[in-house]
C-alpha cells in the first residue's frame, strides 16, 4: 500500500521516513521499498539499520567493495546466488515445456480413445519418471510408446 502524506510538516521535516531492517535479496523489491517513501511531489527518506550478527550481512560486509553501501553488496550477494540458483533450472525449464508438449499430444490421442492400455501405463510410468530423465530420454520413451506415425501419420517424426 501507499502511503498519503497530507501533513506540511512531515515534508518540510524530510518526508515519510521508512526504517528497514532487513535488505532484500532482489534489486527490484529494494527499488519498491525505498520508492515508498517520497511519492506523489512529496519528500521520502529511508534508513537501514541491519542486525550484524546475521550471516547475509557478515557476508556482505566482508566482501563490501570501496565506495559501496552495505545494502548494495547484499544485493550483489542477492544477484550472485540468484545466478547461480537459475543456472541449474535450465534443464528443468526445457523438461517442463517438454513434457507440456507430450502431455497435449497423449491427451489429444486419448481422449479421442487412440490409445490403448499399454500406451496409458507407458505414459503414466514417463510422467511419474521424467524428473530422473534428460529431454532425449523422454522423448525416445514417448516415442516408443506412442509412435509419431500413430500420433500423426505415415513419414511424421518427433519433434
Amino acid at each position: 500500500h501507499d502511503y498519503l502524506v497530507t501533513d506540511p510538516a512531515v515534508d518540510q521535516s524530510g518526508g515519510l521516513l521508512l526504517v528497514l531492517t532487513w535488505v532484500p535479496w532482489s534489486e527490484r523489491e529494494w527499488i519498491q521499498f525505498v520508492g515508498r517513501t517520497g511519492r506523489q511531489d512529496h519528500k521520502g527518506q529511508y534508513a537501514v539499520m541491519l542486525d550484524g550478527q546475521d550471516a547475509r550481512v557478515q557476508a556482505a560486509w566482508a566482501d563490501l567493495k570501496k565506495d559501496e553501501t552495505l545494502a548494495k553488496a547484499i544485493l550483489r550477494h542477492g544477484d550472485r546466488e540468484t545466478d547461480a540458483l537459475l543456472k541449474g533450472t535450465g534443464d528443468a525449464i526445457g523438461k517442463g515445456r517438454l513434457m507440456h508438449r507430450l502431455t497435449s499430444r497423449y491427451w489429444t490421442q486419448h481422449k479421442q480413445d487412440k490409445t490403448d492400455k499399454s500406451q496409458n501405463w507407458q505414459w503414466k510410468r514417463l510422467c511419474e519418471d521424467y524428473n530422473r530423465l534428460g529431454c532425449d530420454a523422454i522423448q525416445k520413451r514417448f516415442d516408443e510408446a506412442l509412435p509419431p506415425e500413430l500420433l500423426w501419420g505415415a513419414g511424421a517424426t518427433s519433434t
